[in-house]
């Protein structure tokens, strides 16, 4: 599985990089303006362990969505409602990021 996100995107405007460099720098976007995409505090505590998951994710064992749902249930003591309010937010900030990448062969300095 891990071959899958390693091949390069967009290598004919800049060379590309790898979906696995591109989540990582994601990540670390994302971490820098947190307490701005989320106000509350239990959002904010969700959102930290989807993207602790995602730093993470070369150590997961599991890959199901339910698993993975249960599991961050259990970290956070949030409600499935929750959880995928703040993972839809999450997403929409992953794929329009991921977008500019693939219409402008760079990585835009804002997530939001």
């Amino acid at each position: 599985m891990e071959d899958s996100y390693e091949h390069t995107m967009g290598e004919s405007q800049t060379g590309g990089i790898t979906l696995s460099s591109f989540i990582d720098t994601w990540v670390d976007e994302v971490y820098l303006y947190l307490d701005e995409i989320f106000v509350k505090e239990s959002e904010i505590k969700i959102a930290d362990a989807v993207l602790t998951l995602f730093k993470t994710r070369h150590d997961l064992e599991i890959f199901k969505k339910k698993a993975l749902y249960i599991y961050i249930r259990e970290m956070t003591d949030c409600q499935t409602p929750q959880l995928t309010r703040v993972i839809s937010i999450l997403k929409e900030h992953f794929k329009e990021k991921h977008q500019h990448y693939y219409d402008n062969g760079y990585l835009n300095n804002k997530v939001l």
